[in-house]
């Protein structure tokens, strides 16, 4: 996120705009008051990103005349102005490619299970499993963070149990890091 927020304030200053960031720590509360925050500060559009606000909730915040635009959220009603990934399918071909490698003993280390791409990516990885009759076992599974921390508490894990494996998936890129 850090590379594409620097990527957003810069096409925003070379347009001669300003980026006001607040967070809501995925907590559905403090996500609503962020964003009306920055309505009452009269912005000229706000591009969020939430996870603890249910789909009603968004729908609701968006019937003003503030335009809103959501990064990884698809959600029906106000789909025009959402940017989300497929991340079923990143999921899938990420374990896709390990197994057209030959690994079967594929360890995967997952973001948090709450949130809906970290749940979506383990679907795809699952998938891609079970297109080759490879089971999912839970002791080649880590739940991480989203953080190259979470990654590496992940790797620790299967090797201070002696997990076997040929290949890890990580749900992210900067887990692998």
């Amino acid at each position: 996120f850090g590379q594409m927020m620097s990527a957003i304030e810069a096409e925003l200053r070379a347009a001669g705009k300003h980026v006001i960031i607040t967070t809501g720590h995925n907590e559905a509360e403090r996500e609503k008051e962020g964003i009306e925050f920055l309505k009452s500060r009269n912005c000229d559009a706000l591009i969020v990103h939430v996870e603890g606000l249910s789909d009603s909730d968004i729908i609701a915040l968006t019937q003003d005349d503030t335009p809103i635009y959501f990064m990884s959220r698809l959600i029906e009603g106000v789909k025009d102005n959402c940017i989300s990934l497929d991340n079923e399918l990143g999921g899938y071909l990420a374990t896709k490619i390990m197994i057209n490698n030959g690994h079967r003993k594929i360890a995967y280390i997952s973001g948090p299970k709450l949130k809906h791409d970290a749940q979506d990516r383990l679907l795809g990885h699952k998938r891609a499993l079970q297109e080759h009759d490879i089971p999912f076992e839970t002791e080649l599974f880590f739940e991480g963070e989203f953080t190259e921390t979470g990654g590496t508490n992940g790797l620790k894990s299967f090797l201070a149990h002696g997990t076997s494996f040929t290949a890890l998936v990580c749900a992210n890129d900067e887990m692998a890091s």
